[in-house]
């Protein structure tokens, strides 16, 4: 994992590996998903998340849950996709704490 601009970055090989055992090209896979090349290839460089949007039409393309792509900022249960993995708890309008879904506290 690098460092750059204070964003943490690492290639998606999961993302990657899905698009070439179904031997598409880049081109190919920004065109299936709907979005640019420069966009996908973001997204398997691991510089860029998916939004919501793309990211519903990316499982759609490949045929796979988010996790299976790569993508796990985001929890996937049935039909259902969410991309929230923090509870805020906050009291009037100080953060009192930050506590993930599994329990652990930041």
């Amino acid at each position: 994992m690098s460092e750059q601009n204070g964003t943490s970055q690492s290639l998606n090989s999961l993302l990657r590996a899905a698009r070439r055992q179904r031997l598409w090209t880049l081109e190919k896979a920004a065109e299936k998903v709907g979005v640019s090349v420069q966009t996908y290839c973001r997204w398997e460089l691991g510089k860029q998340k998916a939004r919501m949007s793309s990211l519903e039409q990316l499982c759609a393309a490949f045929g796979m849950p988010p996790e299976e792509l790569g993508f796990d900022h985001v929890t996937h249960t049935g039909n259902s996709i969410t991309v929230c993995h923090v509870t805020l708890h906050i009291t009037y309008s100080e953060v009192v704490s930050v506590e993930s879904l599994s329990g652990s506290v930041f």
